[in-house]
């Protein structure tokens, strides 16, 4: 390996991480709300293959729903 090979590669090493650094400062800041923790998941049952019900609270609301595959529904409010 050459000189400047070498310092080609420590360039574009250095160039990476600056970039990942930045990056990560970034992220940081678009997340600005953390979780608040106000969506619980209660209870879930499986009824078959892709398809169950889930009991989920949302602040002081409870819902029943039904999902599958390619959907999720409310099937009932309960609180």
């Amino acid at each position: 390996m050459t000189i400047g090979y070498s310092l080609q590669v420590l360039f574009s090493l250095t160039l990476l991480g600056g970039a990942l650094f930045v990056f990560s400062k970034m992220a940081k800041r678009a997340q600005k709300h953390p979780f608040t923790e106000e969506i619980k998941v209660l209870d879930r049952k499986g009824l078959d293959q892709g398809i169950s019900l889930m009991l989920v609270s949302v602040r002081d609301h409870e819902f029943l729903l039904g999902i599958n595959a390619k959907e999720i529904k409310v099937l009932d409010k309960l609180k």
